[in-house]
């Protein structure tokens, strides 16, 4: 249906099923004895909609701008239910819950990116940041004291056990769980420095509220003396991605063009067996070689690569960053550890540069 249907009747559609969805439980189960739980249908329904859709991006780009006042009520009223007293009533059950089920998040994806091997692209601690839970599980557990019932219509005492069990284990997990993803997203390398830094914050920016606020303690108290302040530039260090799928140079043709299929870069560095920085390919090398198919089984991605393409150290400073990406037209420049190891750690995205230099521009008119 997604398919052959414009998107406005789509979106009609799709919100007209959420209606039946809610609406048809208690009618199936007073008329026929059918019943169903709504929640796991939307997630069935999401699954296969991820994975079997025909170009779902603007039906999924109108659900995120849709869904955000939806998204707010719903943190909310988790909120309003994270009873902080509910954590004495976990029990060995509880713990025994919560140690099994973080055990099977951290054993799971460790055993899955060892399997996966190098193409796994995700940190051995993963499992740590998919610990959060709250929605689905408070409705399971609601669903569940609703509708196994003893003999007297009360609610199951095992049912009633669990739901306390999920409810006290929820407040665990929201308390710890969100500061465990920030972590694990940092150290995965999946979020840039420079992203971590509150606006008016920057290196270098003695101006900003929380500077200005500090400087008047000091002179209020007199005790704590002002240290010398050296300058700080931001540099590549804070913009680069370092969670970087990297091209093998031995990789053939096929394989560069599933990497491309599966990439979001414009450029794909090419390392060695040692992950030394070999050179990079660009788009225009691919797509040339895809107009000449005599010798195109014959290439590799060290063929492909162009190998004096400029390499930044982690030091550079975004004015010379700029600079470089003028003069050679890239779309990411490859960072090393140094010049002697040429070992890959990063890449800067052009557009990450951009968007900083917009960012200081807004900040110091708005200062201004």
């Amino acid at each position: 249906v997604h398919s052959r249907l414009p998107l406005p009747e789509m979106i009609i559609l799709f919100f007209g099923m959420l209606f039946l969805l809610s609406a048809g439980d208690d009618w199936l189960r007073s008329s026929i004895g059918v019943a169903f739980n709504p929640m796991v249908v939307c997630l069935a329904m999401g699954a296969v909609f991820a994975n079997f859709a025909l170009d779902p991006r603007a039906f999924e780009q109108t659900l995120a701008t849709v869904s955000v006042p939806v998204f707010a009520l719903f943190f909310v009223l988790a909120g309003y239910n994270l009873h902080v007293e509910g954590l004495k009533h976990l029990g060995v059950l509880g713990i025994a819950y919560v140690v099994l089920r973080s055990g099977g998040k951290v054993l799971g994806v460790r055993v899955a990116g060892h399997r996966l091997g190098s193409s796994a692209m995700i940190s051995r601690n993963a499992g740590m940041a998919l610990l959060c839970q709250a929605g689905v599980a408070i409705g399971l557990g609601t669903f569940l004291v609703n509708n196994w019932l003893d003999g007297s219509g009360n609610p199951h005492w095992l049912a009633a056990k669990i739901n306390t069990v999920i409810l006290a284990s929820v407040v665990l997990y929201e308390l710890f769980g969100p500061l465990l993803v920030k972590a694990i997203a940092v150290r995965a390398g999946e979020v840039k420095l420079v992203s971590l830094l509150r606006p008016g914050a920057l290196p270098g920016n003695t101006s900003g509220p929380a500077m200005v606020a500090w400087d008047r303690i000091r002179k209020i108290f007199g005790k704590l003396k002002k240290k010398p302040e050296t300058e700080e530039t931001l540099t590549a260090r804070h913009l680069m991605r370092t969670n970087v799928r990297l091209l093998p140079v031995e990789a053939d043709l096929d394989e560069v063009l599933h990497f491309v299929e599966r990439s979001h870069l414009s450029d794909f560095p090419v390392t060695d067996s040692d992950g030394k920085y070999v050179g990079i390919v660009h788009f225009q090398a691919i797509r040339d070689m895809m107009y000449d198919p005599t010798f195109a089984h014959l290439v590799t991605a060290f063929d492909l690569a162009e190998h004096d393409a400029p390499t930044v150290i982690p030091d550079t400073p975004l004015d010379e960053l700029l600079e470089i990406f003028h003069e050679h037209d890239l779309g990411s420049l490859p960072v090393v550890a140094d010049r002697e190891s040429n070992q890959l750690i990063g890449i800067v995205e052009q557009r990450d540069l951009l968007k900083t230099f917009h960012r200081d521009t807004a900040q110091d008119g708005a200062e201004e």
